[in-house]
């Protein structure tokens, strides 16, 4: 059982984790990456290949904690607390008996 407020905060923090992830995935293969990769592999002196592997890793991870961020925001906003979930009543109901019998 949770012990602590419940708010959209985590749950669009997840949300907006991955929509930063695949933007800043979409923005590497626009060609920033390669900018990045060539400011990179100017600091770093190895091979091309994994100039853009760093340069895709930084993406993500910038991309992730800032959609991170911002969706904890917006999801605190807009979900200020979660519906209480309904449960049904699963026992059995006793059947009912003539008054007689016993």
């Amino acid at each position: 059982m949770a012990q602590y407020e419940t708010n959209g905060g985590p749950l669009g923090c997840c949300l907006g984790m991955v929509v930063g992830i695949l933007f800043s995935l979409l923005l590497g293969l626009m060609g920033l990456g390669q900018v990045t990769a060539n400011v990179i592999g100017f600091l770093v002196h190895v091979d091309v290949a994994t100039t853009i592997r760093i340069a895709t890793a930084f993406f993500t991870l910038f991309g992730a904690v800032l959609g991170g961020y911002f969706g904890w925001r917006v999801g605190k906003r807009l979900y200020r607390e979660y519906e209480p979930p309904v449960l049904k009543d699963r026992r059995r109901k006793a059947k009912a008996q003539p008054k007689g019998a016993k």
